[in-house]
């Protein structure tokens, strides 16, 4: 039996191969390597292919997150409302910026956040909700936006897994007042190292998120912010920009790929595909003994919610670890 590698970024780059050394070499040659031209182009690029106004190039996933809450005044004495079924860099930006990470629980058949427990988790203090659009399903935006503007709360999405992915008719990312994106290289646009992007529509966020990724900069080396050194890597950005054009096409391929584990014989009655837009597609084992048991259940047991799941581990489980808990200031789930 062969193998099949979980990951395998060579077969999708091979074809491109000498576009991409091109781009690298013009860029070597050039010898603008921080915030050059290809990182201006990529974000513009990036935002229209996502439907939002305004791209911002960063460091990474994790740190347009962070910066997406430090932009919003996101601090102590706030709370943040978000699911627990996700990677570590949700939570762990809320807590670096000092505010409270509250948890609620995941909708079964999504494994995204369920709107009603957000609503119970609701609090004076509560400041945004922070969904993730997990596998590249949109989270319940149809119930989370009323409840932000019923409660004056901003929406951050993280679309990590999301890039492509469309909530009726509207590109994730451009749908809350901050969309985050990771080009981390397992994801379905990824560089060749970190990289990561905040989209929005408010020019005035953008203004201030531009600042918080350059040591809080407008005016060279007049520091009006506490800011950050966040800059999305010029090289990164020309490698993106060879990559983003075949984007539509690999996503398009996931998705049929997905489809052939819904075929009916193919799963011997033991896997229910759960059949994702954009990003890995998960299938939930059911165990001889017994059935399938839904990630909600394992988070509220404080067991490892992918212990039923395939393919491999993406959530935390120091998310889920009472001691844990306690040093982060967790609530909720």
């Amino acid at each position: 039996m062969t193998p099949i590698a979980f990951l395998n970024p060579g077969a999708q780059t091979a074809p491109l191969r000498d576009e991409l050394l091109r781009a690298v070499t013009a860029v070597i040659d050039a010898g603008h390597f921080i915030l050059g031209p290809n990182v201006a182009a990529l974000e513009q690029e990036v935002a229209a292919f996502c439907g939002a106004a305004h791209g911002i190039g960063v460091n990474s996933g994790s740190d347009a997150l962070t910066l997406a809450l430090k932009a919003l005044d996101i601090g102590p004495g706030d709370e943040v409302i978000t699911t627990p079924f996700t990677y570590i860099a949700p939570a762990e930006s809320i807590h670096q910026l000092g505010a409270k990470v509250v948890f609620a629980d995941i909708d079964p058949r999504t494994f995204t956040l369920d709107a009603a427990d957000v609503a119970r988790r609701i609090t004076p203090r509560t400041k945004a909700l922070l969904p993730v659009h997990l596998f590249g399903q949109a989270a319940p935006l149809g119930d989370l936006l009323p409840l932000c503007e019923r409660h004056g709360l901003s929406l951050v999405e993280d679309c990590a897994q999301a890039i492509g992915a469309t909530w009726q008719g509207r590109g994730l990312a451009g749908v809350g007042r901050i969309g985050c994106l990771s080009f981390y290289p397992t994801k379905n646009l990824g560089a060749d190292g970190d990289g990561g992007m905040c989209l929005t529509h408010d020019p005035v966020l953008a203004k201030k998120l531009r600042m918080l990724r350059v040591h809080g900069i407008e005016k060279r080396y007049y520091h009006d912010l506490h800011g950050f050194n966040s800059r999305l890597d010029e090289l990164q950005a020309a490698i993106l920009r060879v990559k983003l054009p075949h984007l539509a096409r690999w996503n398009q391929r996931r998705d049929e790929i997905a489809a052939l584990f819904g075929r009916p014989g193919r799963s011997a009655g033991r896997v229910a595909a759960r059949r994702t837009r954009q990003h890995p597609c998960v299938a939930c084992v059911r165990p001889a003994d017994g059935p399938a048991r839904c990630p909600s259940e394992a988070s509220r047991s404080g067991r490892h919610p992918h212990a039923d799941l395939l393919p491999g581990a993406i959530a935390s489980p120091a998310l889920l670890r009472r001691p844990r808990r306690s040093a982060w200031g967790l609530s909720g789930g």
